[in-house]
């Protein structure tokens, strides 16, 4: 259960990047809408959906791209993403 047991209480962690953005939808009440365009959107090598806000699919495009160091080709970046420790 969220904010019990050890850590930091995720009521207080931010993503500085992240936060702004969504805040703002929120603000501007276009979660109901974010939502019905997102529902299908699956996968990170998909389009993004039509009608996104347009600060929401900036970041969206910024925060899936790979990191500079992954070798697409390899499923290196893959693996550290599903086994960090492996």
């Amino acid at each position: 259960m969220a904010g019990t047991g050890v850590g930091v209480d995720p009521e207080y962690v931010w993503d500085e990047e992240a936060d702004p953005v969504l805040a703002a939808v929120i603000d501007r009440g276009e979660v109901p809408a974010v939502n019905a365009l997102l529902k299908q959107w699956t996968r990170n090598d998909q389009a993004l959906p039509g009608g996104l806000p347009g600060d929401l699919r900036e970041f969206m495009e910024h925060a899936r791209r790979m990191p500079s160091w992954a070798d697409s080709d390899d499923g290196s970046w893959r693996h550290r993403q599903i086994c960090p420790l492996g």
